[in-house]
């Protein structure tokens, strides 16, 4: 399931918790043991049934964190290259320099890929917009935005993941719209 479905699926066992406690005077009378029992057996229910749901809730954006995370370790290596990476992406700024004229757009694009660091990404940067291969240029804008709305795009994941945390938090265990908007959006 969801994180919306699950949110909703919270929001329907507390309307259902009300309507069946609104309902237990037509079935017993008021103030008796069995009324009392009855009245503590939907609670516990309900309390049960919210405590699963919220687990489900908490596991869901478990994954989804260490996903975010996994990949922003991943990505970890565009930010920290290794010794070997820069002597690559200096042999890789080489080959772009002395081809830039002759290089094609698929080729440029497997060759960026290698690249790890931000500063050698600069330059080759630098280097593609002296030329006038607009081809080029395409593929590098393409491959910086990439990059910036990978790296964005994690950001916003941890950050909605704790949003919903405390709107969970403080909602009371109903669904209010910005559960709802949040749930929404991390469930895409």
């Amino acid at each position: 399931m969801t994180i919306l479905e699950l949110v909703k699926e919270l929001d329907t066992i507390q309307k259902e918790y009300k309507r069946q406690v609104e309902d237990l005077p037509r079935n017993y009378v008021r103030g008796s043991e069995v009324f009392k029992e009855a009245q503590t057996q939907l609670k516990n229910n309900y309390e049960a049934s919210k405590i699963a749901i919220k687990e489900q809730i908490k596991a869901q954006l478990e994954v989804i964190e260490a996903k975010a995370d996994y990949e922003m370790e991943v990505n970890k290596n565009v930010d920290n290259p290794t010794l070997e990476n820069i002597t690559e992406g200096y042999k890789i700024i080489d080959v772009i320099t002395k081809t830039a004229h002759v290089l094609s757009p698929a080729t440029l694009e497997t060759l960026l890929v290698k690249v790890k660091d931000l500063d050698q990404l600069a330059v080759i940067n630098d280097v593609i917009n002296s030329t006038n291969e607009l081809d080029l240029k395409k593929v590098m804008k393409k491959h910086l935005v990439t990059l910036d709305s990978y790296d964005a795009e994690r950001r916003n994941t941890k950050d909605l993941v704790e949003q919903f945390k405390h709107a969970l938090a403080t909602s009371g265990d109903g669904m209010t719209f910005t559960m709802l908007s949040l749930a929404t959006q991390l469930s895409e």
